[in-house]
Formats: structure tokens, sequence, C-alpha cells
């Protein structure tokens, strides 16, 4: 991404030795970041943390840093930014995955428990070192961006990045329009370089011979090529030439918050073997995800804090019903060119930092690369002080080990309503054939993957180990006792097909997982989607919940595009409070509720379950009597109430539903004083004031591009009320 390219230079300020490692780190770092998000990285956050670190470290010297330094530098900013950028609650605990592994903590952060203490003590102190101000500086980031070995590839991804934030703030407009200057000015810098580096080809002229021989060369080649049958370059087979990618991925789960992923590997792909369907397969491993941390929790407390559960104490505890005896082995990642270097550069920062011998740190860094070549040497010890680069890559031209992705393929292809489990270094994750589809599942991420392609699929499962750095995967080989085989059940498809009445309780009780809030939430989304079908599939997960509390009541899809969430609510059994989704501050005017029957298009087309709820709703009376003259204070009252309905109902484009209570409650505290007062003794030119300063409230100070949308929103209401006072007049200008 390009905000990883654009910190990796700062890199360079490490220890030479630990440079690897930190680039490692600040992988993971963003991996964890875009997971907390669900979603692009917060501007904000991004801006701030590249402001920040370019800050402390752009004028060190190349190879003088501590790699712990560095590391939590990176760690307790990436906190503070998020915490800061995020409408929902970030915790310290979302990016323990960085220190739950000991070893981890200790190498890359310098933990000495991991504790939370310890992160709280760090986060503190660069809170106080940034003068307790997240403000960014822009000034300082358009000097970043200027720099020579800064490339436009980077910059262009920072331009798409933000582009939905463009028209939304004069200043950040200004930022974005320098930027794309930026951009312009090493675009035609590097057109010139291109040009000039054209004129110099041209004007070199090759020596006779020179050409003669390369012609010669040449045409040998050819001949070779013509006469041979067969290529000595491998040929990919045809199949997998211009594939396409056929990979689907389901959100099912939020991430792990324990060191649970052996565990939760083992439950998923029980999970997957028995479900009747992918549906329910969705809803058995999302099950089987929060089951096993919670098994974790309660079953395994004699576990040094961050250690993980193995394979086998997960199958003897839970599974040796369902599954034979698991047959482990081992995926090697094959040696290269790029690892021999590294191993060699680690080996000397060793040797500069802690004198000529190689201490026990070097072999618990670089163990299994170590062990890995010396296996391919069995008949010489390698001194590892001083053995060279090229005495390495003659050992390792032995290696005859295939390519990661094909060790993979030869492994998952034979597979046959079977699992396995992929050990790597500090994480586990489950991959289960059934039928003539792979699931993969990662419980760091809560994403199912499935494809029908083999290769698709260890291309997949290679990146993942190549992510985690890993240079060997332990894996475990899970059979069932008893493979199910589902056939189409002809009851159940009947049985869906018939619509019943729900009965009537007098007591509801909230269903499991559900609530009112929940289902308000999804039906005021709805109108987001161009299609039924759109908005049922980005909620697929809370609709495979809410049918599976239906029971037999069936909905078509027009009766999906027309129910309101009361009616749904009475569906499910659920006690409708008004108060999750339109706050009861709602005045009694008319004018503000909405009639009973809207989003319901034709009442023909509704199905007989829903049509008695309509019918049953209370509807609003309707006074005949000549309308009285509305006083300002009044009016006031009516657009309080409005604006907190368009807060609970993401009216005009808002983002959350969450986190505008707050804002509702201040603007309710004014209602309350103005119900209060004698309606002459009420100063409208202050009640306007104050109600326009709550509106220009943000939830968040770092939100520096928008204004709310309470202000615009007051300020229109104000004018259309016509309430004439000196402060409606300021608002007007």
């Amino acid at each position: 991404m390009w905000y990883q390219k654009l910190l990796k230079p700062l890199t360079l300020k490490v220890i030479e030795a630990d440079q690897g490692r930190a680039n490692i780190f600040l992988v993971k770092i963003f991996q964890v970041l875009e997971r907390i998000s669900k979603s692009p990285i917060p501007a904000e956050a991004l801006l701030n943390l590249i402001d920040k670190m370019y800050k402390k470290y752009d004028q060190k010297i190349n190879d003088s840093v501590k790699l712990v330094d560095f590391c939590q530098d990176l760690l307790v900013l990436s906190m503070l930014f998020m915490k800061g950028a995020s409408d929902k609650p970030v915790w310290n605990s979302d990016f323990d995955v960085l220190w739950l592994n000991k070893e981890l903590g200790r190498t890359y952060l310098g933990f000495i428990s991991g504790n939370i203490e310890e992160i709280h003590a760090l986060e503190r102190q660069a809170f106080k070192e940034l003068g307790y101000s997240l403000e960014t500086d822009f000034a300082n980031l358009l000097t970043i961006f200027s720099k020579e070995d800064q490339e436009i590839a980077q910059l262009n991804g920072l331009i798409r990045e933000f582009e939905d934030l463009s028209n939304q703030s004069e200043g950040f407009d200004e930022f974005i329009s320098c930027i794309k200057k930026i951009i312009t000015e090493k675009e035609e810098k590097e057109s010139q370089r291109l040009k000039f580096a054209e004129q110099s080809n041209f004007e070199e002229q090759r020596k006779p011979e020179e050409k003669h021989t390369l012609e010669k060369e040449h045409a040998l080649h050819l001949t070779i090529n013509e006469s041979s049958n067969h290529s000595a370059v491998p040929v990919e087979p045809p199949e997998f030439n211009h594939r396409t990618t056929t990979m689907r991925q389901i959100h099912l789960a939020n991430a792990q918050t324990v060191n649970a992923c052996t565990l939760i590997s083992v439950a998923v792909i029980n999970a997957i073997l028995n479900a009747r369907d992918e549906t329910a397969m969705e809803v058995e491993i999302a099950k089987a995800h929060d089951e096993s941390q919670k098994r974790y929790r309660e079953d395994f407390t004699g576990l040094a804090h961050g250690e993980g559960v193995l394979e086998t104490a997960a199958y003897q505890k839970y599974y040796s019903n369902a599954f034979a005896d698991p047959v482990s082995q081992t995926l090697i990642v094959p040696v290269d060119n790029e690892a021999l270097k590294q191993i060699i550069d680690n080996r000397n920062g060793f040797l500069e930092n802690k004198g000529l011998e190689l201490n026990l740190n070097f072999f618990t860094y670089n163990g299994d690369l170590t062990e890995t070549i010396q296996q391919l040497a069995p008949t010489q010890e390698i001194d590892w002080t001083t053995v060279t680069e090229d005495e390495l890559q003659r050992i390792v031209q032995q290696d005859k080990r295939l390519p990661l992705v094909d060790q993979i393929l030869r492994l998952i292809v034979p597979l046959n309503a079977q699992g396995i489990t992929i050990r790597m270094d500090g994480h586990t994750i489950s991959l289960v054939k059934r039928e003539d589809a792979y699931y993969s599942y990662d419980s760091l991420t809560g994403d199912l993957s499935i494809t029908k392609n083999s290769q698709e699929m260890a291309e997949h499962l290679g990146a993942k180990i190549a992510t985690n750095q890993a240079k060997e995967a332990l894996i475990y080989c899970f059979s069932p006792l008893q493979v199910l085989r589902f056939a189409p059940d002809s009851s159940v498809k009947k049985e869906k097909t018939v619509k019943k009445e729900v009965p009537h309780k007098d007591v509801a009780v909230e269903t499991a997982g559900l609530n009112a809030e929940i289902i308000h939430d999804l039906i005021n989304n709805r109108d987001l989607f161009d299609t039924v079908d759109e908005w049922q599939q980005v909620n697929a997960n809370l609709f495979t919940l809410i049918v599976s509390r239906l029971n037999v009541v069936y909905l078509s899809a027009g009766e999906w595009a027309t129910i309101t969430a009361g009616q749904l609510c009475s569906l499910l059994n659920i006690e409708d409070n008004p108060i999750s989704t339109v706050p009861p501050h709602v005045s009694g005017h008319p004018s503000s509720i909405p009639p009973v029957t809207e989003g319901i298009k034709q009442e023909e087309h509704i199905s007989p379950v829903i049509k008695p709820i309509i019918h049953e709703m209370p509807q609003v009376p309707v006074n005949d009597a000549p309308e009285q003259p509305v006083q300002d204070s009044e009016k006031l009252i009516a657009i309080i109430d409005k604006l907190i309905e368009n807060m609970s109902i993401q009216q005009n484009g808002r983002q959350t539903t969450r986190n505008s209570q707050w804002k509702a409650n201040l603007l309710t505290a004014i209602k309350e004083d103005i119900q209060l007062k004698d309606s002459e003794a009420i100063d409208i030119n202050q009640c306007i004031a104050d109600i326009r300063t709550v509106c220009a409230k943000k939830r968040n100070i770092l939100h520096f591009w928008a204004e709310p949308h309470s202000v615009s929103e007051f300020e229109k209401m104000v004018r259309d009320e016509e309430i004439a006072t000196p402060q409606t007049n300021v608002l007007a200008q």
C-alpha cells in the first residue's frame, strides 16, 4: 500500500541487522490497522502517523536507531491516532496480536511481560511528547511528499485513497491540490529524464564487431529453439494461464481477541464438514469462532499469558469423537537468495554489536533458516560466524524442494471431505475441502475464503505464509470418523413456502443476537442500495441470523423491500423500543411524524403475515380545528426534534448512528429548558445561538475535513420557519 511504502524509507534508520525486522513490523502494524478499520484506514490516522514518524526519524542517521524504539513509536502512535480518528471505540487490546507471542513482544517491542500496563505507560509518554495534541502538520506532510525519493505511484495512491473526501473542506481540498502539483512536477522531471536517456542511447554507437557478435548469438538462439522439441523453460499448464480470480471472501466474525487461533481452526473444520449448506456453514463458523474463544478463556486458565493451544490438545479435549487421530507433516519454504542475504546481514549485525561470537539471540531469531540450510549439508557443520554468502549459495543449490505453492497444491488436491490446520510462526489458519470447493478461514481477520480452483487456493495460502514471514508451516490433517452427505431436504423447502402468522404473546422476549436498534439500523440503511439483493448481500450475516429466527415465516423480495422496522420486530418477537432509533425527544407535532404506511408500496403485495400488523398499528389522529399561530419557541422545539430524528436515521448522508446520542442529549437539555420557561421569558436569540453551538460540535476533533450535518440543517430550518431575530440574520449571512 502507498502509506506502507511512504514509511518504508524510515526503516533504514534502524540498525542494519534489524532493518528486515523493522519492515516486517511495519507490514504487521498496517495489517492490524486495516483489520480494526474494516474499511480504508481513516485519513487523519494515516496522515498523522506519516507526519509524526517522519518528524521523529527523518533526520536521524541511517543504521543508528534501535529496533525496539522504532517499533514502540510505530505502535503507540498508531494507537493514539486510531483512537482519535475512529467514531467507534478502539482498545489497546485490539493491537495485542503484536505482543501475545512473548518472544515477538520482547524482540520487537522490548516487553518484559506483555501486560497492558506496559502499553499504557508507552502511550502516556507518547501523548505527552506530542504536547497532548493530535493535530496534523500539513506543511510538514507536503515537505515529505516533495522529497525526490517519494514515487509518483505512492502519491497517486494517496489521491485515490482520499478522493471521497473532496469538496468537504477548503483546507483539505487545498492540501490535495498541492499534492497534485507535486505529482505534476515529478512527472515533468521524469519525462525530461526519459527524453535525455533516449537521446543518449540514440547517439551511442555500437562497435561493429560487438554488433556482429550479438547478431550471431541471436541467430544461434533462434536455431536452437526452432530445432528443439522441448522448451528448456517449464511452461505453465494452459488452464492456469490468464486465470481469472474466482475466490470469494465473506467476513463472518471480528478478529480473535485471545490466542485461540489453533483451537478456532479445528472448530471451524468441524463446522464446515458438518454444516448442511453454505448458508448454515457461515452461521456455524461464526459460532465456532466465538465458542472457541470462550473455551480458551474458561478451560485453559493455566496457560501462560498469550500462550496458544496445540492441535493435539484441542483434538483430545473436544474433537476425539469427531475425527481420527490427526496426521502431521511439515512444509518447508525453499531457501532463496533473498533469504541468504538476510541471514548474512543479520549475522554481520550481531557480530558488530556483540563481538566475535554469535550469541543465542541470533539462533533464536534465525533458527528456522539456519536449521533448514544445515539439513542441506548433513556432512559438514556450518560455522555461522565465518560462512560467506557464496558458500551458502553452493549449499542451497542442493535444495530440491518444490516451490511453496506447488507443495501446498500437492497437499490439498487429494483431500476428500477433510480439513487441515496450517500453523506458521505465531498463527494458525485452516483449510477444508468439501465436495469440489476449498474453504479457508483466518481467525485473525474473521474472513472465509472460498474457491473451486485448487491453484488459486494454493496461491492464497502461500501468500498467507509469506505474509507471516514463516520459513516453515506445520500441517495437521483432520479426517472425520463419519462423512456426512446432505441430500436436498424437500420437506424443508416445502415448509419454507408455508406462511403463518406469528402467535400473539403478551411479553416479547428479545431474540438472542438481535435487538430493536439493529433491526431499525438495517431497515434505515435499505434506501442506500439500488436493489434488495445488494442490500441483503452486504448484510448477509445479519440476514442469515434473522431468517433462522423467522422459522417458517417466508418473506419475498418484494416484502423485504417494503417491510418496516416495527413489523420485522413483531415477526421476530422483539420488543420495539423506539428509544434505540427514534429518541424519546421527538415531539407530537403531526408534521414530524411520518404516515404509518410510509415505505409500504402496495398493500396487495404485502404478505398476509404482515397485513394484520399494519392494520393494528395506531393511526395518527387528524385535528380538523383551525391552526393557531405557532410561537418561535415551539418552532425551535420542533427543529430540535427534527435534528435528533435526522441523526438517529442517518439522514442526509450521515455515516454513523451510535455516536450521536451525546449531541442528542445536549439538544434535549436545551429543549427541556425552553419547555420549562414561560414563552415571554425565553430569549430566542440566545436559544438559537446555543443550538447552533451544539450542532457545530464534532464527534471527533480530528475530523478536520467536514462540518457536521446538523449545522447546515439547523440553519436551513431556522430560515424556513422564518424565525425573525438578530441571530437568524447572522445565520442568513
